[in-house]
């Protein structure tokens, strides 16, 4: 079994570095965030910003970004004998079933599910049922999948990081480039992406697509002595037919493959491919996979995400790209320069392999 100490992912970060503000919120674009680039085979980072990142890309690299919006997973539910409480969307089941947790006491919790009856909402319309399964609670809706996202868009509460300034409204939490809903927690990456930054990618030469990963919400830090020992949540994925085409051809012409946050990383490496990089297994599902250092990537040339957490699996994968020591070295140079971390922060753009078909 693979091994990797989880205490290596470990750092300390200055309370002056969390980004605790939207930096549009200051009245800059969202695009004008710094971005450390660091290369597998290169001991330097450069210290650059995200509307540069064309500087580092060819006519022909190809971009993907995750194309999920964020809907609010935090709702009310009333009991005659409980009142008013919470629960929390955690992960999607599929048929308008959540994995969740409920903000109850525990006698309290066990007599609601006891109960087996039907939860009021603050829309009459709209019931909710809990069950358990394996010590685990379940939450069903009694209406459609679109109905559920209605409700929830209307009436729920996005997830709030505890060191931001205030709550922020769910508009803080999309992107300019979501079509589709169902992440219960904020895609962070593509935040940086605005339609002026996709247009001057197109006229490099750079080509976007997008897939769909709709993110789940639970922590990312790992309890276990051991990164492979962790085991990260499944989550609902889609690639359209476009991209996968799209991902033949640029790979078949030499050029580079580069996932725009770990959600997309994850759904990209998560299906099969033949020898000319045509994807030979279904293009939609849920995917539970784990992109821990060792990982041998199928299709990435590298990633631009944000800066995570210590000892989280979004660390541990973006280790992968680039190695654990010099992960936790460009954190470091990171931090020495004042970058800010997290949702509303800065990003770091991880490449495997530093040569481009110009250098040949």
């Amino acid at each position: 079994m693979k091994k990797i100490k989880t205490e290596l992912l470990e750092y300390s970060l200055p309370a002056d570095l969390y980004a605790r503000t939207p930096v549009d919120e200051n009245g800059k674009s969202r695009d004008h965030g710094r971005m450390a680039v660091a290369y597998k085979d290169k001991p330097n980072f450069d210290d650059s910003k995200v509307t540069d990142i064309t500087n580092f890309l060819e006519k022909g690299d190809l971009l993907v970004l995750n194309n999920s919006l964020t809907i609010p997973p935090i709702f009310e539910v009333f009991s005659k004998k409980q009142g008013y409480f919470n629960i929390h969307l955690n992960e999607y089941e599929g048929k308008q079933k959540w994995l969740c947790t409920v903000e109850l006491l525990k006698e309290d919790l066990n007599e609601v599910l006891n109960n087996k009856k039907r939860l009021s909402t603050d829309d009459k319309k709209i019931e909710v049922k809990l069950e358990k399964h394996d010590s685990k609670i379940f939450v069903s809706f009694n209406t459609n999948l679109e109905s559920v996202y209605k409700f929830l868009i209307k009436y729920g509460t996005p997830v709030q990081s505890a060191y931001v300034k205030k709550n922020y409204s769910l508009k803080e939490y999309q992107n300019d480039i979501g079509k589709v809903y169902g992440s219960l927690e904020n895609p962070a990456a593509n935040r940086h992406f605005t339609p002026a930054l996709l247009k001057k990618l197109e006229e490099k030469g750079a080509l976007i697509a997008f897939v769909t990963l709709h993110c789940g919400s639970e922590t990312a830090y790992i309890k276990s002595d051991n990164v492979y020992d962790h085991k990260v949540q499944k989550e609902y994925f889609e690639i359209p037919h476009k991209t996968a085409s799209l991902i033949s051809k640029v790979k078949q012409n030499g050029h580079r493959v580069f996932a725009i946050g770990t959600t997309s990383a994850r759904t990209l490496e998560s299906v099969k491919y033949d020898d000319n990089y045509n994807i030979i297994s279904d293009l939609s599902g849920f995917t539970d996979l784990a992109i821990y250092p060792g990982h041998n990537f199928k299709i990435l040339d590298g990633i631009l995400t944000n800066f995570h957490g210590s000892r989280s699996s979004r660390l541990a994968l973006a280790a992968a790209f680039v190695g654990v020591e010099k992960i936790m070295r460009l954190y470091n140079f990171a931090i020495e320069h004042k970058y800010h971390f997290y949702e509303f922060g800065d990003a770091c753009f991880l490449i495997i392999n530093s040569h481009m078909k110009g250098d040949e």
